[in-house]
Formats: structure tokens, sequence, C-alpha cells
């Protein structure tokens, strides 16, 4: 009898949201939430996807997920994001996924090609006129698949992981939470992956191919933050 072995499974406690944008749609335009949790996403412009993802053209591809996890964002959580770059640093700036509001409540990471800034990872939370900024020490080089993770606690920072590895902060851009209170984060717009929800309109649009995004209500520890990228970097052929 021929034995058969399965792949080890990434820890599905407390997931909100799993889109594997590898996995090609439900409908022409549907992305499917593999958490079963009815949080469905539609495509707004892009292709249909070809693995191991969706190829986004910088300019009008991105995906609504239909959700502002509004509940989820007013505490611990984590967002774990496959990401393949056309060019790096890119050319410009581009949001991997964001939501804002006004001004005052935001989530979001993008890359900065900003004077002084060409191609570093910057994660900003904001939540009741208050924020927490993290931003990676040097620019982001590598066209590869690369897996970033945020995970905010409330009562310590945000950080940002890329490949399962702790990303060096830049200065003072440490995700210090001091003065941020989660509880504060009222926003309602729904959540884009590919770009930024600016207070229902699109713009900052990555240029790259996006894979996997997963979100889970708790910050994931360090250990679990490798774990996901070991167990799901086979399918980037890393």
């Amino acid at each position: 009898m021929k034995r058969k072995f399965s792949r080890p499974q990434i820890n599905t406690v407390s997931l909100v949201a799993w889109y594997k944008l590898w996995a090609g749609l439900t409908t022409g335009t549907t992305v499917f939430d593999y958490s079963l949790n009815g949080n469905d996403g539609t495509v707004v412009s892009a292709p249909p996807p070809v693995f191991p993802g969706f190829q986004l053209d910088g300019t009008a591809d991105y995906i609504n997920t239909g959700a502002s996890f509004q509940s989820t964002f007013k505490g611990n959580f984590s967002i774990c994001i496959w990401v393949k770059l056309d060019a790096a640093p890119p050319a410009s700036a581009g949001q991997l996924f964001g939501v804002r509001d006004g001004g005052n409540n935001i989530v979001g990471v993008y890359l900065n090609t900003q004077a002084g800034a060409g191609g570093r990872l910057t994660c900003n939370y904001k939540a009741g006129g208050n924020a927490a900024v993290f931003e990676s020490q040097g620019d982001e080089t590598s066209t590869d698949w690369t897996l970033y993770t945020l995970t905010l606690d409330g009562s310590t920072n945000v950080l940002v992981y890329r490949d399962g590895i702790l990303i060096v902060a830049q200065g003072a851009k440490d995700g210090d939470m001091t003065g941020v209170t989660t509880t504060d984060y009222v926003n309602a717009n729904t959540l884009f992956v590919g770009t930024r929800n600016n207070n229902g309109s699109a713009n900052t649009f990555h240029k790259g191919t996006i894979g996997d995004f997963l979100i889970y209500s708790r910050a994931l520890s360090a250990t679990e933050v490798k774990s996901i990228y070991e167990i799901s970097r086979w399918r980037y052929s890393i």
C-alpha cells in the first residue's frame, strides 16, 4: 500500500479572512474567502489570475474585499501577504493593501518611493487621529516572491516581518503604539488589496503580483509568523 503524506497546514486560529489569490476565482469576478467567514472579495479591472497569483498593472487593478474589518482593526491583529514586485525598488509608491477614512483612521502597508525613502516598506496604523508608523531601515531590493507579515499588539508595537524575519526599523519609526488606542479605530470603508481605499476611492496602486492574503484577529508570535512562511513557501517555488 502506497503511503500518502499531506503537507502541514497554516494555523487558522482566529483567522478572519483568507484569499488564496493563486487558486483562481469562484466566478468571473469573485475571490472566495477560504476562512469560510463569508468575506468574499471582488476583482476590479485585474485580469484572471495566473498561478500563483494576481498580476496587477499598477494603474487600475485591485481587489475589494467587501469588508471593513473594523472590529478586527479595533484590537490586536495580523495581516500576511505574499508579494512579487515587478521592479525593486519600484519606480513609484505602491500600496500592498490599505483602508483610510478622512484621515483619522488608517490601516495600510505600502512601498514608499518618495525622496529619501526610495523603496522602504512603510506600515501606517491610525486610530482616532493617533498613529503608529513602522518603516524599514533599508529599501526593498528583491523581485522574488516575498511574504510580508504585519502584526499589531496594542500594548506594544506594530511590527513587520519579511519571510518570517523581523524587519529592522528606521530610527524612531519603530511602530511604537504609545498614545494609540485601538478601540478608537472607527472606519466603515472596505479594505482594498493591491491599492488603498482612500475614503471611497482607490489610489496608490501596487505593480506586481499578489498571492495569499490572510487576516487574523490576534497578534501572531514570531514563531507563528515564521511557520506560515515555511509552510506556504513551496507554492512560490522558494
